[in-house]
């Protein structure tokens, strides 16, 4: 039981250090197209040859359609005027809910409200125990996930 609750506690912090970086404005720039059989591809790499795609920013709604004859498009590119990124018509729309994110998140609040000790797997590999301070950022986390994540 324990281990589940330090492999939960774990998700949470790795979802919120990607929140972070997201909220501190390091988006990413990935390519888009549809493969053989029409699935939609995202990528940080560009498609294969032969192939029409858009490049878009998580940072802007700005899109570059790209035909398949003029090959690749650096993903350094910055979308302004001058490179023929043009303002997509879709909004940016929040991710849908989603109850797996919600409930582990809740979970693991409910660890970190009611378990005297908690330990979690370092990036050596090994447990540690948590103090009193990250105890208070991995709740804080949670309770993002869970406003995010929960109806």
């Amino acid at each position: 039981m324990k281990r589940t609750y330090r492999g939960l506690l774990a998700l949470v912090l790795t979802a919120a250090l990607a929140g972070q970086a997201v909220a501190q404005g390091k988006g990413s720039t990935h390519y888009r197209w549809q493969d053989a059989r029409g699935n939609p591809v995202f990528s940080d790499r560009p498609p294969p040859e032969g192939v029409d795609y858009q490049v878009e920013s998580t940072r802007s709604t700005f899109v570059r359609k790209v035909e398949a004859d003029e090959g690749a498009v650096p993903l350094a590119t910055t979308p302004t005027v001058g490179n023929e990124f043009k303002q997509s018509d879709k909004k940016k729309q929040e991710p849908a809910k989603n109850p797996v994110a919600c409930e582990k998140a809740r979970k693991n609040l409910d660890t970190l409200d009611n378990s005297p000790r908690v330990r979690l797997r370092g990036e050596d590999g090994e447990y540690r125990y948590i103090d009193d301070a990250e105890r208070d950022e991995l709740r804080v986390s949670a309770r993002q996930i869970i406003a995010r994540h929960c109806e």
